[in-house]
């Protein structure tokens, strides 16, 4: 099961994404588009996002960071979407 979160952020996604992780046994992705996040931890995006495309996966987004021609990808690729 793959399970997509959006909202905007200060709007409890990422406690919404770690209940449902830890309910459904999901590895949790956030926020495959923030530049800034990967740049402070020294991660490598490109991995995270293909990571995100996986099975058994809960992601987090935030409305402001994910591409345009990404979104409707979002609702094709994900079993369970949820919108804050």
């Amino acid at each position: 099961m793959r399970v997509c979160i959006l909202g905007p952020s200060r709007s409890g996604t990422t406690s919404l994404m770690n209940y449902v992780s830890f309910s459904l046994n999901l590895k949790c992705i956030v926020e495959p588009y923030n530049e800034e996040l990967y740049d402070k931890h020294n991660l490598d995006s490109s991995e995270e996002y293909r990571n995100w495309e996986q099975p058994k996966t809960v992601v987090k987004h935030l409305y402001t960071q994910i591409p345009n021609d990404t979104q409707s990808k979002f609702v094709r690729s994900s079993r369970k979407l949820v919108c804050c």
